[in-house]
This record gives structure tokens, C-alpha cells and sequence, in this order.
């Protein structure tokens, strides 16, 4: 509030800063980030929505991710290699210090191929399943994005960005297909205590493969169509 008078007494003035400070409270979550839903005397759901066409995510694979040469594969999620829509893990190679700088996505031999590269040193560990409501690890805020199943994909080796000079995290954000594909869209959530977190949406529950790549360190994401 504007003081039309120059002189004011310094009880009145303190209560002006104080009701000011008051006023600033806390920052609003920003509109185009949360979708907040409820009225006065229910409960309130806060939704996370997914932001598009950021930095890292990115349409296409590299020549040997659309090949079957030119890559080692290191690892795989079951003994046999056949697509399965179970549950499946492994673990990062021991003191791995790994940021991811990109998540691509395209078809590989008949199936949706989604591929995670990351920069520094070690294999990523992943534990992958499907959940019936992604959720934002830390916050639990619901994730907002196409599909109706949904892939998650947690991401292990990881450090913090910052410690490895030079390179920049993908930021969060979705990255749709074109063209026919199962894929509904791929959507990075954000690293949190040194585990990423993504989450494939897709058009009906698909069976799948998992395996590491080499030089640079990938994971590689094959599903069924």
C-alpha cells in the first residue's frame, strides 16, 4: 500500500512491513507443472503433468541402435532373452558414475526400441515393471501423461550431474512417436536421490526386453508390437 503521507510513525510503519512479508507466503506451484484438483472439504490431488520437447528427448537411433551390429550388448533381463512382461532388474556395475544426457525412441526390427544413453563411467542398473498409477518418486504427485498401461523404468549408477564436468541431464519432459507405434509417449520425471525415474506409456500391456549397450553406456528398452 502506497503512504500518502510523508511523515508516519514507526509503530505504523513496522506494521506495514509486516503485513507486506505476510502477503509475499509461499510461491504458488507453477500452472503449467501441477494441475491441482478439490474443493473445500474434500481432499486435494496434485497431478504432475508432463512437459514437452525438452532438451534430451529426442525422436531416432543412432546406426548401431538400428542394427544388429556395431554395439556390445552386456546384459539382458532374462537368460534367454525372449520378451516377457514380468518384472526385471539389474544391477549398475560396481562404482558407476553415470548421468544421462538422452532418452531416443524408434522402431528396431519390428518392435518400439526406446534407449537411454548416459555419459561417465561404469552400466546403468534399471528395475523395470508396469504400474497401474505412475507416480513422481519423492513427491508422489500423479504423472499426466498418454497410455493407459504404463512401463516404469528406474534408472540406478547414477551421480549427481554437477560431478561430471561438462555434461547437462536430460531435463523433464515427454517425447511422443510418429507413426504407427505402441508407444504413446516417453516421459522423463527427474533424478532423485541418485535414481532416474521414466516412465513408458503405452496402448496396451506389451511384453518386452531389456539390455545394456557400450560405448557410450545405454540402456535399451525393446517392446513388442
Amino acid at each position: 500500500m502506497k503512504l500518502k503521507s510523508q511523515y508516519v510513525s514507526l509503530l505504523a510503519g513496522t506494521a506495514c512491513v509486516a503485513l507486506a512479508l505476510s502477503a509475499c507466503g509461499t510461491d504458488e506451484p507453477s500452472e503449467e507443472m501441477l494441475n491441482v484438483s478439490g474443493t473445500s472439504g474434500s481432499s486435494t490431488s496434485v497431478t504432475t503433468s508432463a512437459p514437452t520437447d525438452q532438451k534430451g528427448l529426442a525422436q531416432g537411433l543412432k546406426e548401431d541402435e538400428s542394427s544388429d551390429s556395431g554395439a556390445a550388448q552386456t546384459s539382458q533381463n532374462s537368460s534367454s532373452g525372449q520378451p516377457s512382461s514380468a518384472d526385471s532388474r539389474a544391477d549398475a556395475a560396481p562404482n558407476s558414475a553415470l548421468v544421462l544426457t538422452e532418452i531416443r525412441m524408434g522402431e528396431h526390427d519390428g518392435k518400439d526400441r526406446v534407449v537411454y544413453e548416459f555419459t561417465g563411467e561404469g552400466a546403468p542398473g534399471y528395475s523395470i515393471s508396469y504400474v497401474s498409477a505412475p507416480a513422481q518418486q519423492g513427491s508422489g504427485h500423479a504423472i499426466e501423461m498418454p497410455g493407459s498401461k504404463y512401463l516404469q523404468v528406474m534408472l540406478t549408477g547414477q551421480v549427481i550431474p554437477t560431478m561430471v564436468e561438462g555434461v547437462d541431464e536430460v531435463k523433464p519432459g515427454l517425447v511422443t512417436p510418429q507413426g504407427n507405434s505402441g508407444v504413446e509417449g516417453v516421459y522423463f520425471a527427474g533424478q532423485f536421490e541418485g535414481q532416474g525415474q521414466s516412465v513408458i506409456g503405452l496402448d496396451s500391456q506389451r511384453s518386452y526386453t531389456a539390455f545394456t549397450l557400450e560405448n557410450p553406456p545405454r540402456l535399451v528398452v525393446d517392446i513388442d508390437r
